[in-house]
Parts: structure tokens; C-alpha cells; sequence
């Protein structure tokens, strides 16, 4: 069963992230802006992915180990993190 996360904080586009938990694949969307950078975070704050090219939306993370991460979106409206998004195994 896998969930989503939306996010709408003080009137920005609701930022949404989905399936939660992810396997190889996530999905983010950031209604009425464009994103403009994803950063991924292990839980001792390490980046292991950093990407510009979110144009589609979907990201390809089949080379994170499964665990707990903190995603952080930067678009026009400024710097969104969610935190503990867990990564499982297929």
C-alpha cells in the first residue's frame, strides 16, 4: 500500500510527492510552479542525489538503499523539506 504526501504551506502550490514509500521510482509535483531542484538526504544529512533535470517529474532512485530519507524541493516559492520518506525493497 503506498500513500501520498501533500503539502500547502501559508498559500503556496500544494507540493506533492508520491508513492510513499518509494522503490525505484519517485514522483514530484509542485502545482502552479516549476521545480527547480530536488535534494535527497540520508538521516546523518549526507546528499546522495541532487538534481536540476526534474522537467518530468520522476525521479529514478533505484541506487538508494532502502531507509529513511528527507526530500527538499526548491521552486518559486522558496525551500520545501519533508522528512522520514522511507525507500523499501521491491
Amino acid at each position: 500500500m503506498s500513500a501520498i504526501i501533500s503539502i500547502n504551506e501559508n498559500g503556496t502550490g500544494d507540493l506533492i510527492i508520491w508513492p510513499i514509500p518509494f522503490t525505484n521510482q519517485i514522483n514530484i509535483t509542485s502545482e502552479g510552479t516549476f521545480i527547480q531542484e530536488v535534494q535527497i538526504h540520508d538521516l546523518a544529512g549526507k546528499l546522495v542525489l541532487s538534481t536540476k533535470q526534474v522537467g518530468t517529474n520522476q525521479l529514478d532512485v533505484t541506487h538508494l538503499t532502502s531507509g529513511i530519507y528527507q526530500i527538499t524541493v526548491i521552486d518559486e516559492f522558496g525551500i520545501r523539506t519533508v522528512r522520514q520518506v522511507q525507500k523499501v525493497s521491491e
